[in-house]
């Protein structure tokens, strides 16, 4: 069913011309017929992917520069309203500037302590910049680093494309020039070295990639051959303090079909990064043929200004207050493997789904 209002009795509609351009872009970015000034925008129906998309048109109709945090904070039509014309200045400003502050002191203290220096264990000239890491990074990196014969987070994608005439170095060079402009790409970890986890991005980082032809094959072989690369490729896991934390090997079926595997660690890329990664990719590689010379643009933001936003919010009292009363009534969700309550009876079922055997061949053969 389509979201609804929270409350109908409750609709307050917008008073200038402001809250009604508003109002409009959650009204269509949530398909929705009516919204209220006062209406949540995530407990009406939006969620992350949703607030790309309503930022950008906030941004596109009011020539603002919104942040993701701040649709969080702004999370109604009133409250955005108040924000875009400037009468309740975010304490966000403030907090992001305390946290640039700690950021540097964190990263000029490093640079100072031999000991330190030590730790990073690179040359003086190969750093460019370090902060902290992420919630999320330290959560991922932890996990691998206690148990790597698990793989976990140990990401391999394949797929297959067409090229003409396939050019390895062409294709290494759009990569090179991809490490260029993403830091993420040339970012290592060090988790236990100094007095809390921090991610280092290194000025330089070797190119990880390797051609194989396999033109000539028999197409079982070729299978076959990359399979075993994959399969071998997920026993040999990434050393976090050195990057790079990916690789790429490509594979040459005949001069025009190409198999690509992309492999990296989760917590240098995630699913919406991993395909606008490859769909820039791609698109670079196409555009040397033509334009050999030619120069990916400047990222606009950077990681580290995520990092910075997710530090600030982490400063902010009223975020913390928000998710004490939204899991106020929270019940703690007992999985299978916790400790039953007494008298409790415990069972377990198994089901059994026969996918029968024409599709189970049609599976076989992807």
């Amino acid at each position: 069913p389509a979201p609804a209002l929270e409350n109908a009795e409750d609709y307050i509609a917008p008073r200038d011309e402001v809250e009604e351009k508003l109002v409009h872009i959650w009204q269509e970015a949530l398909r929705l017929e009516k919204v209220g000034i006062r209406d949540s925008f995530f407990n009406i129906g939006g969620d992350s992917i949703k607030v790309i998309k309503v930022l950008s048109m906030i941004n596109e109709t009011f020539q603002a520069d919104l942040k993701v945090a701040d649709l969080f904070t702004g999370e109604t039509v009133e409250k955005m309203a108040d924000r875009l014309r400037g009468e309740k200045p975010s304490p966000r400003d403030n907090e992001i500037e305390a946290v640039t502050r700690e950021i540097e002191a964190l990263k000029a203290k490093i640079l100072s302590t031999p000991q330190c220096r030590e730790n990073l264990r690179v040359r003086d000239d190969d750093i460019e910049d370090l902060y902290p890491m992420s919630d999320i990074e330290k959560g991922m990196v932890y996990h691998s680093l206690r148990e790597p014969e698990r793989a976990v987070y140990h990401d391999q994608m394949v797929h297959q494309v067409v090229y003409p005439d396939f050019e390895p170095q062409r294709f290494k060079k759009a990569v090179a020039l991809l490490v260029e402009k993403h830091p993420i790409l040339r970012t290592s970890f060090h988790i236990d070295d100094f007095e809390e986890p921090i991610q280092l991005v290194h000025k330089e980082c070797r190119l990880d990639v390797i051609h194989y032809e396999l033109a000539g094959m028999e197409p079982l072989e070729q299978v076959q051959l990359i399979k075993n690369h994959v399969e071998e490729d997920r026993r040999t896991p990434f050393n976090f303090r050195e990057p790079p934390l990916w690789r790429i090997r490509t594979f040459a079926l005949d001069k025009d079909h190409i198999v690509i595997l992309w492999v990296c660690h989760h917590s240098i890329i995630d699913g919406w990064s991993d395909a606008s990664f490859k769909t820039e990719l791609h698109n670079v590689y196409l555009r040397l043929e033509s334009e050999p010379g030619f120069q990916p643009g400047k990222l606009e933001s950077s990681y580290r200004d995520f990092i910075i936003e997710q530090l600030a919010y982490k400063k902010n009292r009223s975020v913390g207050d928000y998710w004490l009363q939204e899991l106020a009534d929270y019940k703690r969700l007992r999985l299978d493997k916790d400790e039953p309550e007494p008298n409790e009876a415990v069972f377990m079922k198994t089901y059994i789904s026969d996918l029968g055997t024409d599709l189970k061949d049609r599976l076989n053969q992807v």
